[in-house]
């Protein structure tokens, strides 16, 4: 199953703002009801919307341009279709925001103007104005959110008939597993039926072809422009005729070399230079009101959302660097992340960054188990390299060293740093609140077991350990 992950983005009209969040906080209000006392918050959304897993509304302010009004979503199959469901689900709500929004420029204006005159379909304009992760990750990856649902409701039958089978002391582990398959079968008739492997072979393939691409592609660009140079200096400084055809090779290769050498010694130089006169902001002067409402949205159940929008640090360098590493990055984790784990760590249902606006801006979304200072914890102590070489590029950034060393390590600092970068999101969407990235694999562990006719007495031993 294929997971798609985007973000809208629209310029709220600043004289707005204030209606615009009193609009969203109306909307998660009435998808908090519960009409039946079976009901959970967000089921009319959760049952109306099938291939949603997250989904975040918030207006994201800025000192120095106008608010942003950024709707994040993480969900299974065709963009077109769930543009089409989310819209027949809360889109005349959707479009009394939209009403408080700035219209863009080019054919996203276009669009704008049609929602606003004719009522035309949200999809389009979504589409348009949708900014693409350049960093992704999730957790479960190719897990859909009806297969996460079905193998939860599995889990807590499997729960409950373990405890209702008479089990013998000399029982094995496969004995276990065929009485609790022959129990469950008939309630879960899915069982009888293959799975399709997560990530399949072409996808994986597409994976590794594109991270092989990107570094010929930067190696092919290094060695054009050192040969532009080289040819460039062979035009303005001509071989003496005395110099034989031999020579002349071991001298252009040593050109070539001496070349390449400088241009690198260039860029780490002024790259250094940059990083150890780069101004920080170890003490932000936090706005108390949206640290207050960050801090009531936090921690009402076991997961949490953040949204950082960060301004990238001025200069050609910076901005190509930063594309470059966060490329980098997200093709690195789409290979070596297929998992779930990031270093020890597996907290993080779905993330992303991108880059906002003509590259000015890097905004990341993070839904994750457990509290804010222990999530970020967790990245300082054991994956600070990678949060370093993604984030160094933004302002006021806590000091690093050739990219990735230092910066995160700088805990207390980092901290305040990225919770001054940080919006409260009035609306937040997850559709299944009581599972943790660990439990979702646990239970697809069991699922694929209960799948099998028969176990071995090694797998059914292994499988027995989840149970």
């Amino acid at each position: 199953m294929r997971h798609t992950t985007l973000s809208v983005v629209i310029e709220v009209i600043p004289a707005s703002t204030a209606v615009v969040i009193e609009l969203l906080e109306k909307l998660r209000a009435a998808q908090e009801q519960k009409p039946q006392a079976t009901d959970q918050s967000y089921d009319r959304l959760r049952n109306a919307v099938p291939m949603l897993h997250f989904m975040s509304i918030t207006v994201a302010p800025d000192a120095l341009y106008d608010p942003l009004l950024v709707l994040e979503v993480n969900f299974d199959g065709e963009e077109s279709l769930f543009w089409d469901t989310l819209e027949a689900a809360i889109g005349l709500e959707l479009r009394d925001v939209l009403r408080h929004c700035k219209q863009p420029s080019g054919n996203a204006g276009s669009l704008f103007e049609k929602v606003m005159q004719n009522g035309s379909k949200l999809g389009p304009l979504f589409s348009a104005l949708s900014v693409r992760p350049i960093v992704q990750h999730q957790g479960n990856r190719g897990l859909g959110r009806q297969q996460i649902i079905q193998e939860g409701k599995l889990f807590n039958a499997v729960q409950v008939a373990v405890d209702a089978l008479p089990v013998l002391p000399n029982d094995s582990a496969v004995v276990i597993h065929r009485n609790l398959r022959k129990t469950l079968l008939p309630q879960f008739k899915w069982l009888g039926t293959l799975v399709q492997p997560r990530i399949d072979l072409r996808e994986k393939r597409m994976d590794t072809c594109r991270l092989w691409a990107f570094g010929a592609a930067v190696v092919t660009i290094f060695f054009l422009a050192v040969l532009m140079i080289h040819l460039l200096l062979q035009a303005l400084l001509p071989w003496p005729e005395s110099v034989s055809g031999g020579m002349q090779w071991g001298w252009k290769t040593t050109l070539f070399v001496f070349i390449a050498g400088a241009i690198l010694a260039s860029v780490a130089s002024l790259l250094r230079h940059l990083e150890r006169t780069d101004s920080v902001n170890d003490a932000p002067r936090f706005d108390e009101d949206l640290l207050r409402d960050m801090a009531k949205r936090e921690d009402e159940i076991s997961q949490n959302h953040m949204i950082s929008i960060v301004h990238i640090k001025p200069g050609m360098l910076r901005a190509a660097l930063a594309r470059l590493v966060l490329t980098a990055l997200g093709l690195w984790l789409r290979v070596t992340a297929q998992d779930g784990y990031l270093a020890s760590m597996r907290t993080i249902h779905f993330a992303h960054w991108a880059i906002l606006n003509n590259g000015g801006r890097l905004m990341f979304h993070s839904n994750y188990d457990g509290s804010w200072e222990s999530y970020l914890d967790d990245f300082i102590e054991k994956a600070h390299a990678g949060l370093t070489a993604a984030w160094t590029h933004g302002v006021g950034f806590p000091r690093t060293k050739w990219l990735f060393m230092d910066g995160a390590t700088q805990g207390r600092k980092f901290k305040d740093w990225a919770r001054y970068s940080m919006s409260p999101s009035q609306f937040w969407f997850s559709a299944y609140k009581n599972y943790s990235v660990n439990q979702i694999e646990r239970h697809a562990r069991i699922a694929q077991g209960l799948r099998k006719s028969s176990l071995t007495l090694e797998e059914a031993q292994l499988w027995a350990l989840d149970l």
